[in-house]
């Protein structure tokens, strides 16, 4: 009896060790992907026009504040993950 409730343990152990490896996994590829749109958001957040020597340019802060969000919340995401894949 003592046996089945060791290798019980031991294989619990084994699928959660999994399950945390697979959560950082998908954390850090959600950053990635949060950063991706942040830096495209951003980009796209500002237009330029250029006339001779004359240049015109407009930004939309609103867009640019939420880019800077989204940059922010990838780099946490991919703290957390790089966090879930070193513990143990």
């Amino acid at each position: 009896m003592a046996l089945c409730s060791d290798l019980c343990t031991f294989e619990l152990q084994k699928l959660t060790f999994t399950m945390k490896k697979l959560i950082g996994i998908l954390l850090i590829v959600a950053s990635v992907m949060l950063g991706y749109f942040g830096i495209q958001k951003y980009e796209e957040s500002s237009k330029s026009v250029s006339i001779g020597s004359l240049e015109l340019k407009a930004s939309n802060e609103e867009e640019r504040q939420n880019a800077f969000l989204m940059m922010g919340g990838g780099f946490i995401l991919f703290a957390v993950g790089l966090y879930a894949l070193a513990k143990k």
